[in-house]
């Protein structure tokens, strides 16, 4: 997370996440493990102004792809 000052008034932020797993499964009837993936990334930007004493702007814009493989069952 970074956070900027850009003036006495106003101020950026930025703000990144990335989470990734891998999960075993085990197939009782193919008797053989795989793998299972899942990805998360979450990003934000955040900006504040303060216009006058009793005005303020505020714009936040924020993503969160995320991916994922799975293992499929067959019976």
């Amino acid at each position: 997370m970074v956070s900027q000052p850009l003036a006495d008034n106003a101020a950026l932020m930025f703000a990144y996440v990335r989470k990734e797993s891998r999960i075993s499964f085990y197939h009782r009837y193919m008797d053989k493990w795989e793998d299972q993936h899942c990805t998360s990334e979450n990003y934000m930007l955040r900006s504040a102004w303060d216009v006058n004493e009793r005005n303020q702007l505020t714009m936040t814009v924020q993503a969160a792809p995320h991916s994922s493989s799975y293992v499929r069952f067959r019976f």
